[in-house]
């Protein structure tokens, strides 16, 4: 690893600055795993860094060994704000890794509304599949990440919106103000059965039937109430199917978690899901059907009078329809209770395993690269040991030079110093027969002037 890489990694801004300007290093510089300093800064979450670096122009959409992109570490290591940054910098969104996940699908695995949200804003194709066959909402569902699969739903609705203005009308009943409150019924398309919101819809059909079926028993005939009874039946008849097909692949799943059976179960999935989507479209006509009777319902308030039979055929009509619905309800609240019941039950031990398989992996990866700093510190430590090891051998042969020199030195000194002491020796006896010379001169000298004294006496 690079030192533009370490000081990306620490977010030392300045550092990173000061290589590139004085040229030391290249913005796109890779290491052994083609990973940039970028790739660096956002799975260590350094904003500052990650905004230098695309100032700089460096390769936004870079890929490493694994085919990751910059935007994708920052998603898959949760830093948003690196992630936005690269967004707002024209990142590409759609870039799959080597297992075929775009950063959505990390988005949406991680449950990260936010970040999800973001790449929807910028374009984050919902449809692209990984190597499993699994789309962002796909993913979402098999995850049971329901506020995901939520956005995701409404993304997908608004592009569907887009493409075909006009498709459906919303009618509402100018008479009745509780229509309002089914008006959002595409809201609910959600990628498996609610059973609670079915069975409160049905609820409260049941309680507008029975508010207007004095009414509507003017505009009903036998065979309309068949074809109701029918369709009711076949509406718990098919949801009651759809549980029973999920259930089977959920357990199915858990107990064969081998890859070629997990495409087999995927496959299921979209098996039921196409049928909860049949079931779903079945209830949508069913309320444009109640909203037209309301409308019928409604045209009819006008009418004042009303003989004696029909009230009484009316009354029991509204009594059969009021145990029917009694009867739908029971059966409802049955199905819900049982469904909440064991739904949870069913998914947690295949969760769970596929958490701690997703979190095994992820903490895998990060050890890797730990591993991958530390290999890259330690030969950077050996080839300063390997430098310093031929620093102090040139040093130890220095030493032996100098003190081989200062041995010579110290020899030529003592010689000196002995050849010294021979000459002040033979100065000292010099000296001393200097002494004894000077000593037999005077007393000569003496002498001859004694002789001169007496010879001047002798004299006459």
């Amino acid at each position: 690893m690079g030192k533009l890489h370490k000081a990306a990694s620490v977010g030392d801004t300045a550092k990173v600055e000061q290589r590139l300007m004085l040229r030391k290093s290249g913005v796109n510089d890779r290491d052994k795993k083609h990973r940039t300093a970028l790739h660096f800064a956002c799975v260590y979450g350094h904003p500052e860094v990650v905004t230098l670096l695309v100032e700089k122009k460096c390769d936004i959409d870079a890929h490493d060994r694994e085919n990751s992109t910059a935007l994708i570490k920052a998603v898959q290591y949760h830093q948003e704000e690196c992630a936005t940054i690269l967004l707002e910098h024209s990142a590409n969104p759609n870039v799959a890794d080597a297992n075929g996940n775009t950063a959505l699908h990390y988005a949406v695995y991680w449950e990260n509304s936010s970040i999800a949200a973001k790449l929807l804003s910028h374009h984050a194709d919902t449809e692209a599949k990984n190597k499993d066959d699994l789309t962002p909402h796909s993913l979402a569902v098999k995850e049971n990440k329901q506020q995901v699969a939520e956005l995701l739903i409404k993304e997908k609705e608004n592009i569907h919106a887009l493409d075909e203005p006009g498709r459906f009308s919303n009618k509402r009943d100018p008479f009745d103000s509780s229509v309002g409150d089914d008006d959002n019924f595409d809201d609910m398309n959600l990628p498996k059965v609610n059973l609670a919101e079915l069975w409160t819809a049905a609820h409260q059909s049941g309680e507008k039937q029975a508010k207007y079926g004095t009414e509507e028993s003017r505009n009903t005939t036998p065979l309309d109430d068949r074809i109701s009874d029918g369709e009711s039946k076949d509406n718990v008849e098919t949801h009651a199917k759809t549980s029973d097909d999920v259930e089977s692949f959920s357990q199915s799943s858990i107990l064969s978690p081998s890859h070629g059976k997990e495409k087999k179960y995927l496959e299921d999935i979209e098996i039921a899901q196409e049928k909860t989507d049949n079931i779903q479209r079945t209830i949508k006509l069913n309320v444009e059907r109640i909203f037209q009777h309301h409308e019928q319902l409604n045209s009819l308030t006008v009418v004042k009078t009303v003989p004696n039979s029909k009230l009484e055929s009316a009354k029991q009509i509204k009594e059969r329809l009021d145990t029917e619905t009694e009867s739908h309800d029971s059966r409802l609240a049955a199905a819900v209770q049982d469904y909440d019941g064991r739904q949870p039950s069913k998914r947690d031990m295949e969760l769970a395993f596929q958490r701690a398989r997703d979190e095994c992996t992820r903490l895998q990866d990060k050890l890797n690269f730990d591993v991958s700093n530390l290999k890259d510190s330690s030969k950077m430590l050996s080839q300063q040991l390997s430098q310093a090891e031929r620093n102090f051998s040139s040093l130890e042969v220095e030493l032996h030079h100098k003190r081989d020199a200062l041995e010579e030195k110290i020899s030529a000194l003592e010689q000196a110093r002995r050849e010294q002491n021979q000459a002040l020796c033979q100065m000292k006896e010099i000296k001393r027969v200097h002494q004894n010379e000077q000593i037999k001169v005077n007393t000569c000298m003496q002498r001859q002037e004694s002789l001169e004294g007496r010879l001047s006496q002798l004299q006459p």
